[in-house]
C-alpha cells in the first residue's frame, strides 16, 4: 500500500432496491445537518418522518434504476476509480458521504493497509 491514498467521494446510494435500505438511506441523508438546518432534535424526528413517508416510493423508484445489483451512482463511481487506477497504475479508491462504504470506514481500513496520507476528490463540487 503507498502512503497515500487516493480516494474518490461520491454521495452514496442504498445498498438495495428495498424499502428497508432506502428508509435507512433517507434517515442517515436528512439526518445531516447540512441537508435539514434545523436543531438536533427536530432535524432527527423530522428525517424519521420523513423517511418512514417516503420509503416505499423511493424503493420503487430504485427498482427502475438499479442494475446488477448495483445503484447507477456507485456503478458508474467504481467505473471512474478503475479508470483513473488504469491510466497511470495507482490504486484509487471509492467513499460514499452516505451509506455503506462511508468516508470513515474507508479512511480507518486504508489506515490499517498503512496509508498515512490522503488526497480526497469529491464529485459533488457544489459543496463548499
Amino acid at each position: 500500500m503507498n502512503e497515500i491514498a487516493r480516494v474518490i467521494i461520491n454521495l452514496g446510494a442504498p445498498e438495495n432496491p428495498d424499502t428497508k435500505c432506502a428508509g435507512k438511506f433517507l434517515y442517515e441523508f436528512l439526518s445531516d445537518k447540512r441537508v435539514i438546518s434545523l436543531p438536533q432534535p427536530m432535524r432527527a424526528a423530522l428525517a424519521f418522518l420523513i423517511a418512514r413517508k417516503r420509503k416505499r416510493a423511493y424503493a420503487k423508484s430504485l427498482e427502475r434504476i438499479f442494475s446488477g445489483g448495483v445503484h447507477p451512482l456507485k456503478a458508474n463511481t467504481e467505473a471512474l476509480a478503475k479508470k483513473v487506477w488504469s491510466l497511470d497504475g495507482r490504486p484509487v479508491y471509492v467513499a460514499y458521504r452516505y451509506g455503506k462504504n462511508n468516508i470513515a470506514q474507508t479512511v480507518e481500513a486504508l489506515r490499517r493497509s498503512g496509508a498515512k496520507y490522503f488526497l480526497f476528490l469529491p464529485l459533488y463540487p457544489q459543496q463548499t
